[in-house]
């Protein structure tokens, strides 16, 4: 009876393990070594991705049409630099897009899709 150093490599399992096995009993070995084996496995890298979007009714600004995923015109990134107000109507305006609006009008403001009075939700 000889014994020799066999490194073993099984897809299922994805191990790389090097044990003595018995020449005579090489397979019933294996197989036992297999079934006890635990994989460990080690991250070394880890790459997070998320994505926002804002929750409105509309997908875009009813005062300049650009997507609300995106920025109004005076703005060059989206976000927080660039939020979204809602009136009292529900309705969803860029903040830029709408003072521009509310300070162009002369009398009582109106909000640009239903034409109510436009008070900021709060």
């Amino acid at each position: 009876m000889w014994f020799s150093n066999i490194s073993l490599v099984c897809p299922k399992f994805c191990l790389a393990q090097p044990f003595y096995a018995c020449s005579s009993n090489i397979t019933n070995d294996i197989t036992r070594r297999v079934a006890d084996t635990k994989m460990k496995v080690k991250i070394l890298q880890w790459h997070a991705v998320a994505s926002w979007t804002w929750d409105a009714q509309d997908e875009t600004c009813g005062i300049c049409r650009m997507a609300f995923d995106g920025c109004c015109p005076d703005c060059k990134f989206p976000g927080d630099d660039c939020p979204l107000i809602w009136g009292s109507c529900n309705h969803a305006f860029h903040l830029h897009c709408i003072l521009k609006w509310v300070n162009s009008q002369t009398s009582t403001p109106l909000c640009p899709m239903c034409r109510r009075e436009w008070q900021f939700k709060g």
